[in-house]
């Protein structure tokens, strides 16, 4: 996770709304027991087959504490990609159990992946800018609701007290 974190931060230096999400994150990490986890939890990756639905795309599967990918699936939210909105999926997610602080950390974490996949995408320029605007936007106002106010200063590396293993 700490090198994930990192990784991010570097990639994301740049934009101070990341750099304060990414501040938080490093602050205090999310808790309970590891347990498996997707690494890409989304609607494309379900297929429906005669047998029912089975989840594809398992090549970023790890572990980690509860609600690391339901946070993905809210991040996604942001984008507004799904049928239920934010409070909805919020709401049907912490009461299936998964600690509120989680998702939300989780969440963060996601919307900075978005961040990062959107600057990599191997897109041409003009969709490239058009889906790195949408997320860029969606990145401003989750550290808006956090607090953040534009020159608030930025952490040097997540490392320095950050709780993380």
């Amino acid at each position: 996770r700490e090198r994930l974190l990192e990784r991010l931060r570097s990639a994301l230096s740049d934009d101070p709304a990341a750099s304060f999400i990414m501040d938080s994150l490093c602050r205090r990490a999310p808790q309970g027991r590891a347990t498996l986890a997707h690494g890409d939890f989304s609607f494309q990756n379900f297929l429906q087959t005669s047998n029912g639905m089975v989840l594809i795309d398992w090549e970023e599967m790890g572990s980690a504490p509860p609600g690391f990918d339901a946070g993905w699936m809210l991040a996604l939210t942001w984008l507004q990609a799904g049928a239920q909105t934010h409070a909805e999926v919020f709401r049907r997610l912490s009461g299936a159990g998964i600690p509120a602080y989680n998702l939300r950390w989780f969440e963060r974490l996601g919307l900075l992946r978005l961040l990062y996949r959107a600057r990599t995408l191997p897109l041409d320029s003009d969709p490239r800018r058009q889906v790195q605007a949408r997320v860029s936007r969606s990145v401003e106002q989750c550290a808006v609701r956090m607090g953040w106010r534009p020159g608030g200063q930025i952490a040097a590396s997540c490392a320095e007290g950050s709780g993380l293993p």
